[in-house]
């Protein structure tokens, strides 16, 4: 993917999602792609789901990396979605009744730090980030990951 200088914040503005006080700089894309994969294993059995979907990105704000400039590990926000519209077709396996591809709903969003910054301890940026939902009838714990670096 490609990302673009957008915006600046100073030592005064804000930090994002509670990282440390100093300055930042956003980058947004301008293109490139991002691969999903899907990898769903209920408990207590059920279908298993895997598949792995490919998805140009939007450009714009929706999806931005901010990084604090200056300091030798420097903290950082990442923030990929798509439109909400998407699918990942997915191969069922395991007990009974579980065969074939169906369509998957990609969830929101496709790499996230979530609510708090991350630090990095070089130029590239490569972390996860679990998140962990309310249980619900269809409880749905994901994790993102990413793995950036200057190019």
């Amino acid at each position: 993917m490609r990302l673009d200088a957008a915006q600046d914040q100073g030592p005064n503005s804000p930090p994002p999602n509670g990282g440390p006080r100093g300055s930042y700089r956003s980058f947004t894309a301008t293109s490139g792609s991002i691969d999903v994969t899907i990898a769903v294993r209920p408990p207590g059995g059920g279908c298993a789901l895997d598949g792995t979907g490919h998805f140009d990105l939007v450009p714009g704000f929706m999806n931005q990396v901010i990084v604090q400039l200056d300091v030798p590990n420097p903290a950082y926000v990442v923030a990929f979605t798509g439109t909400f519209a998407e699918t990942v077709e997915v191969t069922r396996s395991g007990g009974a009744g579980c065969s074939g591809t169906s369509p998957w709903p990609v969830f929101a969003p496709w790499a996230s730090t979530g609510t708090f910054a991350h630090t990095a301890s070089s130029f590239a940026l490569d972390d996860f980030q679990s998140v962990l939902t309310p249980e619900a009838s269809y409880d749905y714990d994901y994790t993102t990951r990413w793995s950036l670096s200057p190019g």
